[in-house]
């Protein structure tokens, strides 16, 4: 449901069925953002933003956008890297923070956005 929206508002979405594969498949396309699920598995969402950190992505090269059910803090997820953490119920405020300058594209528009 989420990568139809951000299609329908014209992203290239990519998807992954858990966190390993997110891992490989961001390493290999290297797109401009990454939303991540908290509760995926093989790699939980706080602990694939550790890694993409920890590979030198940094926010200027990746935006790390976490989606929870509730249960994960803000602080939690700034201090596993993300640069944002949304509700999952909550995607217009998504969409409306992919469109802001604070999460504006860092390569042309179009890039790969990233969806778990």
């Amino acid at each position: 449901m989420l990568a139809l929206m951000l299609e329908s508002d014209g992203w290239h979405v990519v998807e992954a069925d858990d966190g390993n594969e997110g891992l490989n498949v961001t390493l290999k396309i290297r797109p401009w953002a990454a939303v991540v699920d908290v509760q995926m598995p093989a790699l939980s969402g706080l602990q694939l933003t550790r890694v993409l950190r920890q590979a030198g992505l940094g926010s200027q090269q990746l935006r790390i956008i976490i989606l929870t059910a509730g249960t994960t803090s803000q602080q939690d997820a700034m201090l596993a890297g993300a640069d944002r953490l949304f509700l999952k119920h909550d995607w217009l405020q998504l969409r409306r923070a992919l469109r802001a300058d604070d999460l504006a594209p860092r390569q042309p528009a179009g890039g790969p956005v990233f969806a778990f």
